[in-house]
């Protein structure tokens, strides 16, 4: 299993299967709290058929919702191309 530096609290493994590290917390009334990264938290989210028949997943991004092709994390977690790159 492998980081996704690009998107932090999330992890991958080389098959495929998306882990997320990242845990709520807060008063349990709905009201406050937010979400930590914990290291030793982890669950698998549920991949999904998306447009063009590519698995997605949903991730959270700066508190707002993505929806991810799961072989755009795998090149961030492990390969060595350079993500922070911007295409022109």
């Amino acid at each position: 299993m492998a980081n996704c530096p690009s998107f932090p609290g999330y992890s991958i493994t080389e098959s495929g299967e998306v882990f997320t590290h990242r845990k709520r917390f807060g008063l349990g009334n709905g009201k406050g709290g937010g979400v930590r990264i914990d290291p030793t938290y982890s669950r698998e989210m549920k991949p999904y058929k998306g447009w063009g028949g590519y698995t997605y997943v949903a991730i959270s991004i700066n508190g707002k919702c993505r929806s991810i092709p799961i072989h755009t994390l795998l090149l961030d977690a492990f390969s060595l191309w350079d993500t922070s790159r911007k295409s022109r």
